[in-house]
């Protein structure tokens, strides 16, 4: 049983114990929160300060903060203890930003992996560097924002 949930949180709590386990015991909802919370903003931390050239660990970080948005959007419909519009907000920006970039990062490698005969060498040139020129631009600001990051968002 849960302590401390919101009066119309019924339907997402029943959602979330058939996804997960019960308890095992009586529990404050609010300590589960900050469990959540902690372990969503510490995946996300592990990741941090990432190379520009890491493409992997890019899109790693992206789903992290996926993570971090999905769990605080839980935790905001069940619980009116904590605000967690700030972080959703913040992650889901970063979220949106390294998914563009990994969208451009995907194109890349599909136009390297394409046959001669699909793409002609000038053209495949000159797509090749508009990409690589749109990869650097988007990197470099995904890299700022991650560095501007609100502090709300990782509790720094």
């Amino acid at each position: 049983v849960w302590r401390g949930v919101r009066p119309d949180a019924g339907p997402v709590l029943k959602q979330l114990t058939t996804a997960v386990s019960e308890p095992k015991r009586d529990r404050p909802l609010n300590k589960f929160a900050k469990q959540c919370l902690r372990g969503a903003r510490r995946d996300v931390s592990a990741l941090l300060p990432v190379d520009q050239g890491d493409v992997d660990r890019l899109h790693r970080l992206r789903i992290r903060f996926k993570r971090l948005r999905y769990s605080c959007e839980m935790l905001n419909r069940l619980t009116a203890s904590h605000d967690y519009d700030a972080i959703i907000k913040g992650a889901a920006r970063m979220q949106k930003e390294l998914g563009i970039l990994h969208d451009a990062d995907q194109a890349i490698e599909l136009l390297s992996e394409a046959p001669d005969d699909v793409i002609a060498a000038k053209q495949r040139e000159q797509v090749a560097a508009g990409l690589g020129a749109l990869r650097t631009r988007l990197v470099a600001r995904s890299v700022e924002r991650l560095e501007r990051l609100e502090d709300v968002v990782l509790a720094r």
